[in-house]
């Protein structure tokens, strides 16, 4: 299959009115002088990706995916906001899980609360209460509940003995339940071989349900496989996604492919300007003191070397 010339910088061919005024430069965009050098023939990356995935789909009689009109299509699960203070969950707290009744809340507003707004339950005090609370929960099917059940089992926390095989068996449960977190960490399990045999198909199918049920890293962790594996028109659209819910390994991911001409600019300030107006959702006063506090007790125990679960 013939490659179509192509600009580096702007993503344009021959069919979009492309004209190569030389090897090294073209009429196309306002960046010739700026970029001139990834004009060249050799340095059309995006274009060759997207013949290396059309030939092969000749060979194979796969259906081709343009992973580039799939972003500009792809509407993403919203991410909750916390019911208390009604700010948008950051990524990394969806696991706030209040154990008495199941409601999840941001970290902020958990630092604020010592009795349950929901259920007016007091905040427990001992492993003994934690463990009594979560135990209902667990007993109803609520699936958050029966993963953070596994994880106190998997590290020997809140007093119960570290049991890894009785950790896989109840992360399987929640994730029989529907629980994205659980189809995360079992990914994970799977993909190092922990626990269980390692199984990259495994590890991708569950990685997959994670991604669609909204867990975030699950899709920047789908973008460094399929980088491993030189799909990176589809690496491009899983960190594009990651990037656009406020992650800033996935920009970080998109800066690099840029300077490699994979990424446009274009492609690269949409993923700047989504991610910055992600994590300003998820701002508040109360989550930026508790991560002042996270931080100064993070120092205080390297200096100390004393294990941080004692203070949760």
């Amino acid at each position: 299959m013939a490659m179509d010339k192509m600009c580096a910088a702007c993503s344009k061919t021959a069919g979009d009115g492309l004209i190569m005024t030389t090897e090294n430069d073209c009429d196309c965009c306002d960046c010739q002088k700026a970029h001139g050098k990834a004009h060249t023939t050799d340095s059309k990356q995006s274009k060759q990706e997207q013949n290396k995935v059309a030939d092969a789909s000749e060979k194979t009689g796969t259906q081709v995916i343009d992973y580039r009109k799939a972003f500009d299509d792809f509407v993403p699960l919203p991410i909750p906001d916390c019911p208390i203070c009604y700010v948008t969950m950051p990524l990394s707290e969806y696991d706030i899980h209040m154990d008495c009744c199941g409601q999840v809340i941001c970290h902020g507003c958990r630092m604020r609360v010592l009795q349950c707004a929901f259920c007016r339950a007091h905040r427990p005090r001992s492993d003994s209460e934690i463990l009594a609370q979560l135990n209902k929960r667990v007993k109803i099917n609520d699936a958050v509940a029966i993963t953070r059940l596994a994880l106190y089992y998997y590290t020997g926390h809140r007093g119960l003995p570290q049991d890894q095989n009785k950790a896989f068996e109840l992360y399987q449960r929640a994730s029989t339940l529907g629980c994205p977190q659980a189809d995360f960490i079992l990914a994970f399990f799977y993909y190092k071989g922990l626990i269980t045999t390692k199984d990259m198909e495994k590890a991708k199918e569950y990685l997959t349900k994670a991604d669609n049920g909204g867990i975030i890293q699950a899709g920047y962790w789908l973008g460094d496989i399929k980088k491993s594996e030189e799909n990176i028109e589809a690496a491009v659209f899983h960190y594009r996604v990651a990037a656009s819910a406020g992650m800033p390994e996935a920009i970080d991911e998109v800066k690099e492919l840029f300077k490699d001409h994979r990424v446009s600019k274009d492609e690269l300030d949409q993923a700047l300007a989504s991610c910055h107006t992600a994590q300003e959702a998820t701002r508040s006063k109360d989550r930026e003191e508790f991560d002042r506090l996270m931080r100064e007790r993070d120092e205080w125990n390297r200096d100390k070397r004393i294990p941080s679960h004692i203070f949760e």
